[in-house]
């Protein structure tokens, strides 16, 4: 097998948000690029270094390609916890849970989210691998579910596939056929792939927070900064009221929001009751 890519030509939607998470860990700017597929079954899975343990997962959200992607395929979605952090998910990661499920929406935009009754609560140290497989997916069948943001690669996106054809319940890692960051691939990126976490500080900036906006590329890229705000605390970046970048402030009370494939021309960000022009 050999993993392949449908490119896809996007703009940023607008459109209103819901109340944010107490927490969201992700990689993602919320814009997929591109939607891999490896003719058959295959493990995709974002690394993530939570602030502070105990990690208690209670949702998992993802976006769909509609590449030979259809709602009602069945997926898994798979949790392993690599303790010793050296940032290399083949040399220690071990199996916590697998959640069987189906897709629910596919294509750009549409998160699928996915509530994990018990939470999964992981004691940490180290790494939270949260991943899919597409079980509906097999030998010889070009499908392609993966989305994959592109804008700036934060190398923490992985994929696997195994010479047997179809995943193995549970996925061990390192895998025996392709196994690697997707950047080895030809494929730099983030998968759009999160987990939401319970018991993290309510949301909300606070009263010393400061929100910065830049303008790249005659306005078609911005980048919103948030600093001085509640440290570990969920927070929704917007631009010009739409396109919703929910983030968790780091435990220096800083976050980031980015979009591209805007309209050439001045934006406006907010975030919190907090708003900045560029």
């Amino acid at each position: 097998m050999h993993f392949g890519s449908m490119a896809s030509a996007l703009l940023l939607a607008g459109g209103s948000w819901a109340a944010a998470q107490p927490c969201v860990v992700s990689l993602d700017d919320d814009v997929p690029d591109r939607a891999i597929g490896d003719a058959g079954q295959f493990v995709w899975f974002n690394r993530f270094t939570p602030d502070s343990y105990p990690f208690e997962l209670s949702e998992v959200w993802a976006q769909f390609g509609d590449n030979n992607v259809h709602v009602g395929d069945a997926v898994d979605i798979v949790i392993h916890a690599d303790v010793d952090g050296d940032g290399n998910p083949g040399t220690g990661a071990e199996h916590v849970a697998t959640y069987s499920v189906r897709i629910l929406e596919r294509g750009a935009y549409k998160w699928n989210k996915y509530p994990i009754n018990p939470h999964l609560v992981l004691p940490g140290p180290g790494d939270v691998l949260i991943g899919l497989v597409n079980r509906s997916g097999r030998e010889g069948f070009r499908d392609f579910p993966a989305q994959l943001d592109q804008t700036r690669t934060q190398r923490r996106s992985w994929v696997a596939s195994y010479a047997r054809g179809d995943v193995p319940d549970p996925p061990y890692y390192p895998a025996d056929e392709q196994w690697d960051r997707i950047d080895a691939f030809g494929y730099p990126g983030n998968w759009l792939i999160r987990g939401v976490c319970a018991g993290q500080e309510p949301g909300g900036c606070g009263e010393s927070a400061k929100l910065s906006a830049k303008c790249k590329k005659g306005g078609t890229r911005v980048l919103g900064k948030l600093k001085n705000a509640t440290p570990r605390s969920a927070v929704t970046f917007t631009v010009d009221g739409g396109a919703p970048v929910p983030k968790t402030t780091n435990s220096k009370g800083k976050a980031s929001g980015k979009w591209s494939g805007l309209e050439r021309g001045p934006h406006t960000v907010a975030v919190c009751d907090l708003e900045t022009d560029c």
